[in-house]
């Protein structure tokens, strides 16, 4: 692949990103308006914990677009964002650490835990600590591979 086609690629990326940003507000506004339960309900804290993780999403997306909107610009970084991409060592410690799954299943188990708040709290708690334990497992096992 050559920068040409590499540069398509990281142009189709940021349309995606920008998408899933403005799915992101969408959601937090869908939230706001159509989401009230009352002050006494132990599940209150739903609706804030679907707009912190709309924000958060958000935040982190718009950080992505910006520093490979930065890369587009200049011919160099994208040829570093090119290999660090395509860097072999870095795709096996990511293979070997479980990352691409692990992320997948750990947005679906906070998926899930939200849509269970709903339901009942002691599920969403569950559901979201299993995640986040996921997540941190994984990056520690990265992290050791790295070092080796």
């Amino acid at each position: 692949m050559n920068l040409t086609e590499y540069r398509k690629t990281v142009e189709k990326r940021l349309n995606l990103m920008r998408i899933l940003v403005v799915c992101f507000l969408l959601i937090m506004a869908a939230v706001n308006l159509f989401v009230d339960l009352p002050e006494e309900d132990p599940r209150n804290f739903i609706p804030g914990m679907l707009c912190g993780m709309g924000c958060g999403g958000s935040i982190v997306t718009l950080i992505i677009i910006m520093q490979q909107s930065k890369a587009l610009k200049d011919e160099e970084k994208l040829r570093k964002l090119y290999i660090e991409e395509h860097d072999e060592r870095h795709r096996l410690i990511m293979q070997k650490a479980g990352q691409p799954m692990v992320i997948f299943l750990s947005l679906g188990l906070i998926a899930a835990g939200l849509i269970a708040g709903f339901f009942s709290i002691t599920i969403t708690v569950t559901l979201t600590a299993a995640a986040i334990f996921q997540l941190l497992a994984s990056t520690v096992v990265k992290f050791i591979y790295c070092k080796k």
